[in-house]
């Protein structure tokens, strides 16, 4: 039955303004069916207590899931406003991502473990530098070659591995001064020598500095435990660099990588002109004594 016969059967039935009152509130329904039919909004119900207790519980276990809810509530109604929640984004593990700079939390940590191995470094370097060692030497001047027959005098002092050269050779001068009735002068040559090589040290090195030297191809240079250094005086190493052992020899280069195998090649060279030299020298002294 359409609206319009629903208000024409109470027409001359009722009062006048029973009539109209029907008929405000047919139209009444009439529109609100319309604009909800429209709008395609629900249509408004009632709902009983169990029933919005029901949705009620529903809404809270969805928002017990990982959203945080906002409950405001009035009266019988209740409205819950899920808070927008933030994901902390990881990086997939396997996956190549070296072209993704850092975050300032990957950066902070990083310069922390720099920092860390920094300072265990150094501290291990200053505990190395004053560890005591025995330095064994020999050494050699123009009355060790006269007395000796071009031999040397043995001795060892005690130094720290931090000590420098110039360190070294100031408690060498003042062992050898207390140990022999003769003038030693202070000017000396530290050599740092193995089987192949014999380097005059510079007087800033330290003697965990000439420790750490390597071959070009590897391997530690020099052994001071092993083998001892060579101490002379320089106006002595002057007048007789040209024989042997001085004529092996050489100022150490700090810029000069040097190779094990060439200087093995070479030794033989080096070995048969200082000997060669030698011999010169000794012919020549014994002919002027003639």
């Amino acid at each position: 039955m359409s609206t319009e016969e629903e208000i024409a059967k109470f027409k001359g039935y009722v009062p006048l303004e029973e009539y109209k009152r029907r008929k405000e509130e047919l139209q009444h329904d009439l529109t609100l069916r319309s604009v909800q039919d429209n709008a395609a909004l629900p249509a408004v119900s009632s709902t009983a207590p169990e029933d919005r207790a029901a949705s009620k519980k529903k809404r809270k276990a969805k928002a017990s899931k990982g959203a945080v809810s906002l409950s405001f509530e009035d009266g019988d109604g209740d409205e819950e406003v899920e808070a927008p929640t933030t994901k902390r984004v990881h990086k997939a593990p396997g996956v190549e991502a070296s072209f993704l700079g850092m975050n300032a939390a990957e950066r902070e940590d990083q310069a922390k473990v720099r920092e860390r191995k920094m300072m265990e470094v150094l501290e291990r370097q200053r505990a190395a530098k004053q560890e005591e060692v025995e330095v064994r030497y020999t050494f050699r001047n123009e009355k060790a070659k006269k007395l000796l027959g071009n031999q040397f005098y043995k001795g060892a002092v005690r130094c720290r591995r931090g000590d420098n050269v110039a360190t070294v050779l100031e408690a060498i001068h003042a062992k050898l001064s207390a140990d022999h009735a003769e003038t030693i002068s202070s000017q000396l040559l530290l050599v740092a020598a193995n089987d192949y090589l014999h380097l005059i040290m510079q007087p800033h090195m330290t003697l965990l500095d000439i420790g750490a030297l390597k071959w070009r191809e590897g391997g530690l240079m020099f052994d001071l435990g092993a083998n001892p250094i060579h101490v002379a005086e320089r106006a002595f190493f002057e007048q007789n660099k040209h024989l042997h052992p001085m004529v092996l020899w050489k100022l150490h280069d700090g810029f000069t990588t040097y190779s094990e195998d060439e200087t093995i090649r070479n030794r033989g060279k080096a070995q048969t002109a200082g000997l060669s030299a030698s011999t010169t020298a000794l012919t020549a002294a014994t002919s002027s004594r003639k």
